[in-house]
């Protein structure tokens, strides 16, 4: 039973094929996500990834600018998370942060490399983060 999924850098990974991944028998199961370097996932995408329910670690480091706030905003609602990449996504700002940090209350490690519009207000948001 695959727990682990990594698809990093396989550029023909769609918005569909995430829908697949997420109506399948894996949204029960998968504990780790690796979707980095794939260029065609959208925010649309991302927010289907709130239907898997066992999610603990996910990477969409450099997926490039059509992943923005609102992709954030689903993430936030992912609970269960407890390792997050967004390293390299150039349109997350600190409303993504300050979301993540008020609802994923597992989250021990959020890398934000290279997200050029974070600011302190973003890091502040996890001041109070256990």
């Amino acid at each position: 039973m695959i727990r682990v999924l990594d698809i990093r850098g396989c550029s023909m990974i769609t918005n569909e094929g995430l829908g697949w991944l997420v109506s399948g028998g894996l949204c029960d199961r998968l504990e780790k996500l690796v979707i980095a370097e794939c260029d065609r996932i959208t925010d649309h995408g991302v927010c289907l990834l709130q239907g898997l329910r066992c999610l603990k670690e996910l990477s969409l480091a450099d997926c490039g600018p059509r992943i923005t706030d609102v992709c954030g905003m689903a993430i936030a609602k992912i609970k269960t998370l407890e390792r997050l990449n967004l390293s390299w996504l150039i349109n997350i700002m600190d409303i993504t942060l300050i979301e993540v940090a008020r609802n994923c209350e597992n989250l021990v490690q959020i890398v934000i490399t290279g997200c050029e519009d974070i600011t302190g207000n973003g890091i502040r948001a996890f001041s109070k983060h256990n």
